[in-house]
């Protein structure tokens, strides 16, 4: 991991406003002069091993059952199903809107 950092950026910036009775709008802004000092970069972290790894690669079981997609399919649709019929009764007023009570 490399680590590059610049401690100092200085720019100074030339602006032309004009100002009226009810506000201001800028004719002209550009950069006039920029300082900026050396980066530093460094090797944060330098974790080489020469020696390949040889041992074979490790598999653990899984924790969470797998479900099947024909099974999620179903659950989709179901979910699906009642959404749109909430949406529908919603929207052609068969679900009374609850008033405040003053």
């Amino acid at each position: 991991m490399n680590l590059e950092a610049i401690p100092l950026s200085l720019t100074l910036f030339g602006k032309v406003d004009i100002y009226y009775l009810f506000g201001s709008e800028t004719v002209y802004e550009t950069p006039i002069w920029h300082y900026q000092t050396t980066k530093i970069e460094k090797e944060i972290f330098n974790v080489h091993t020469n020696e390949p790894d040889e041992s074979p690669p490790q598999f653990m079981e899984s924790s969470t059952p797998a479900v099947s997609p024909t099974l999620l399919c179903v659950y989709l649709y179901i979910f699906l199903t009642v959404l749109n019929f909430f949406r529908f009764q919603n929207k052609h007023g068969f679900v009374p809107e609850v008033e405040a009570v003053p």
